[in-house]
């Protein structure tokens, strides 16, 4: 049953979501609306120089420790020569919530 309600349409809708609550803080228009002060990402910024670190902690409060070995190699490759620390840590946000481990843990 968890998955009947995912689907082409739903996957690329949560991708779009995401990207779009990371650059503005804003989930929508009309639902959920954050403040773009109310994305606070400065303890994931003192981590961006580690991307074990980063992902150790991001697979805690994301996927519950679940996050398969592959997925994690796969966004470290991404992130580890990334200079701006609030950038490496937007991209690892941003891979790791549009991951099949992600949609898993939900």
């Amino acid at each position: 049953p968890e998955f009947q309600i995912t689907n082409a349409v739903t996957i690329i809708e949560i991708k779009n979501l995401v990207q779009r609550w990371l650059r503005t803080g804003r989930m929508d228009q009309g639902i959920g609306q954050l403040t773009p002060e109310s994305v606070d990402f400065a303890y994931e910024v003192t981590l961006a120089g580690n991307s074990d670190a980063l992902l150790d902690h991001l697979d805690t409060v994301m996927t519950y420790g679940t996050l398969s070995s592959n997925t994690r190699d796969a966004i470290r490759r991404v992130i580890e020569n990334e200079p701006k620390p609030l950038t490496t840590v937007t991209k690892a946000i941003y891979l790791m919530a549009t991951s099949p481990d992600y949609a898993i843990a939900l």
